[in-house]
């Protein structure tokens, strides 16, 4: 290959990268210098502060629905004690259950509301790393992408964000005597309420009673750009085996 090459006048492969032709003749350089030189996307920080915010806002209003659900299961104990007849507890418990049920179903629409905003969080992060791609195909390697192939890399990074996010478990953490109030809610909730499976309560005794704590189970540290590039690097391999749009001409990928 490289003696046909070198016969046709071709030069052999290098391994650097023609950026540009100035004054001073081609301007080169190698992929490990692009990459080098390459500003990091903040997603990190982008996440963290997101997550801190959601937190707070979320802690708050889980907070408030426990102590909600705390005060009226005490209250409707303390009636039926208080009656002491068949009549008076059956009453009670009918009242605890209307109130266990409109509990659950707050706090089932607190955890939605996290998921929701952690999921338009994801769609933002997708026209980022399309760009990135597209980027590190044309610019570091000389692939050009026809606009078919575009949306076929989108379609797939879509697929590949929201398995990353359908992995990340979400905890519920609070003191361990609110453990078994909490996980009757969360339970309800799952079964009134699709796409809360991911969501388990811990309990924490540094916690004080009716505090509430949101983290997520893999936590900031795995979350990484590096381990997200990780699960979307399938993509580079679906976009190679992806048969030829109709129309599209075979040699629409040039250089590498």
């Amino acid at each position: 290959m490289s003696s046909s090459n070198a016969s046709r006048g071709i030069p052999s492969a290098t391994g650097r990268v023609v950026m540009g032709i100035g004054a001073a003749g081609p301007q080169e350089t190698t992929v490990a210098e692009i990459e080098a030189r390459r500003t990091p996307f903040p997603f990190e920080r982008m996440e963290a502060e997101f997550w801190e915010r959601t937190k707070a806002k979320a802690q708050d209003m889980a907070k408030e629905v426990l102590a909600q659900a705390m005060t009226e299961a005490e209250r409707i104990r303390a009636a039926a004690r208080e009656e002491g007849l068949a009549q008076g507890a059956a009453e009670a418990q009918s009242q605890f259950e209307t109130h266990l049920s409109e509990m659950s179903q707050a706090f089932g629409e607190t955890l939605a509301a996290i998921q929701g905003d952690r999921k338009t969080l994801w769609h933002g992060y997708r026209q980022d790393f399309v760009a990135l791609l597209r980027l590190a195909l044309e610019k570091s390697f000389g692939i050009l992408l026809t606009d078919a192939r575009r949306e076929i890399l989108a379609s797939l990074l879509e697929e590949a964000l929201d398995l990353i996010d359908s992995r990340t478990g979400l905890s519920v953490i609070v003191h361990p005597d609110d453990v078994p109030m909490i996980e009757e809610l969360l339970q309800r909730a799952v079964h009134s309420r699709q796409g809360l499976e991911r969501w388990h309560v811990r309990g924490d005794a540094a916690l004080l009673p009716g505090g509430v704590r949101l983290e997520s189970r893999d936590g900031m540290v795995d979350n990484t750009v590096d381990n997200r590039f990780a699960e979307v690097a399938r993509i580079f391999d679906q976009l190679s085996a992806r048969p030829e749009a109709d129309g599209e001409a075979k040699d629409d990928v040039h250089g590498a």
